[in-house]
């Protein structure tokens, strides 16, 4: 289809939204992480391994009844553009309702689940989360329009302040009363924090209303079924690790997760958010939307893969420098975990584009089957091997799934592999070289040091890994004749920054 000017000009203005948009989004992702990671660091030098494992243990039903409560409203309302004042109002009617609902039945689990963990004070903090829960159902469904509208840096300020909030309680209160306590008491302020800021930076003013409740259901309950299943798929693995392993086993794996995973899954997230507005305006123009998937995948590509390589490569200083000696037996986990990070990733975006088609269906039937494999392989695996095996059945069955939905996803949108396998074959060739590279400067540096790690091996480590990975895609870059990709995009948004700070 030939394009006209006026078309061409609304796609590149697009283009350009977009692309400030993943610039928001990003930045976002990296102040949160941040914060996250500065928490983190201060705060496994102040809890204990089962102080972690015991919130875990917690976290594990709110996160399942937060599933259940969690109908993705938000991406029904930005799919379908024409969604009017009936549609929010709907939309936030069942939101109070759901979190209202998912109180109730986490006050009703608290001592169930302490009698389960066998820890009594799991019920207490169950109870406080739930009113948590029920307080952040009332969160203004208007700052959806943040993204829908594509105002990206509106949507930063309203979540980077919400975490800042949760942030700037729990590190005073971790200092003061050294236990479990502080992580709740943020988790608590940061919902109160969203919904005051969700009605104070925004001027929609939601009514009670189920009059578009047909409309948005038909869509929304695939949504919340795959939702749910993708959820579990975690949850279930902690369920098993708390119940047959116990709350430190659980702190182990919970932090090596959230460690190992946030160069990858947690830095492309808001590369996901950003583009899923733009995959909707598009979804009518299929060819328009490959084109779009590979430009993304091959950014997220060059960014995932070599940091969930470089992660399991440096994984016996990360953990030692970063949080300290007692943390020692999550080395193997950080490795395995990281890589199962780097195939999530890569498989994240295929989310957008089918919503953006209006096929959540299909998406949910995929989750539906990763959790069944997940519920069989982990629950074997807990129980014979304990928290390693847990690790393993883990990846082993995000490796199965992953040929299976990337199968699907090619026959929905019609797109060849070998156009896929072209987008990212110089991030993949990088990235092992990278990692092959990385791995022997880390055992040298622990051999030459009698195995004791340092910040300054890992700043080595790091260095040498990342000069490696640049020089082999810049190099597989220029001998393909420099193509247009990931690569091509990076430069020329490197040169713009460069020329726009000259400029000013």
């Amino acid at each position: 289809m030939k394009q006209t000017p006026e078309s061409a000009k609304g796609n590149s203005s697009l283009r350009s939204q977009t692309a400030r948009g993943v610039a928001w989004m990003m930045l976002l992702k990296l102040a949160i992480r941040s914060l996250s990671f500065i928490s983190t660091l201060v705060l496994v030098r102040l809890l204990s391994p089962e102080d972690f494992g015991i919130v875990g243990m917690a976290m594990v039903f709110i996160a399942i009844m937060d599933t259940f409560s969690w109908l993705s409203f938000d991406v029904v309302l930005i799919q379908n553009q024409r969604a009017g004042r009936a549609e929010y109002d709907t939309a936030w009617t069942f939101n109070v309702l759901f979190k209202t609902l998912s109180a109730v039945v986490l006050l009703i689990l608290a001592q169930p689940a302490a009698r389960y963990y066998n820890e009594p004070g799991v019920a207490a903090l169950i109870a406080v989360l739930a009113a948590a829960q029920f307080i952040s159902g009332f969160e203004n469904i208007g700052v959806v329009n943040f993204r829908k509208r594509m105002e990206f840096d509106r949507e930063f300020r309203f979540m980077l302040l919400s975490k800042v909030a949760g942030f700037v309680v729990t590190l005073p209160l971790a200092f003061a009363w050294r236990n479990y306590w502080a992580l709740i008491a943020g988790q608590v302020v940061m919902k109160i924090a969203a919904v005051v800021l969700s009605f104070t930076m925004d001027s929609y003013r939601p009514r009670l209303s189920l009059a578009a409740r047909h409309a948005l259901f038909d869509f929304s309950k695939w949504l919340m079924l795959g939702n749910i299943c993708g959820a579990l798929r975690l949850r279930v693995t902690e369920l098993l690790i708390g119940r047959y392993t116990g709350a430190k086993a659980l702190g182990f794996f919970s932090v090596s997760l959230e460690l190992s995973n946030t160069p990858t899954t947690e830095l492309i997230a808001p590369i996901n958010r950003a583009v899923f507005p733009a995959y909707a305006k598009i979804s009518n123009d299929m060819d328009a939307l490959r084109a779009g998937y590979l430009k993304v995948i091959a950014v997220i590509a060059l960014i995932a893969i070599p940091a969930g390589l470089g992660i399991a490569a440096t994984a016996p200083l990360i953990v030692p420098v970063a949080l300290g000696e007692q943390w020692l037996p999550a080395i193997p986990l950080f490795v395995v975990l990281a890589f199962n990070g780097v195939l999530n990733a890569l498989q994240t975006n295929i989310g957008s584009v089918f919503l953006a088609i209006g096929q959540p269906r299909v998406l949910a039937l995929l989750q539906a089957a990763s959790l069944v494999i997940v519920l069989a392989s982990v629950s074997y695996a807990t129980v014979n091997y304990g928290i390693h095996g847990a690790a393993l059945a883990f990846l082993g069955s995000t490796l199965l799934l992953t040929p299976v939905t990337f199968t699907i996803f090619f026959r929905t949108i019609n797109l060849h592999p070998f156009e896929f396998i072209r987008s990212l074959w110089r991030a993949v060739t990088g990235a092992v070289v990278m990692y092959l590279v990385t791995q022997q400067v880390v055992g040298l540096l622990l051999e030459r040091n009698h195995g004791i790690a340092t910040l300054t091996h890992l700043l080595i480590a790091v260095m040498c890994g990342a000069l490696t990975y640049v020089a082999v895609v810049l190099l597989a870059w220029l001998m393909c004749r420099r193509p247009q990709g990931a690569e091509s995009f990076v430069l020329e948004s490197l040169l713009a920054r460069v020329a726009a700070r000259r400029a000013t």
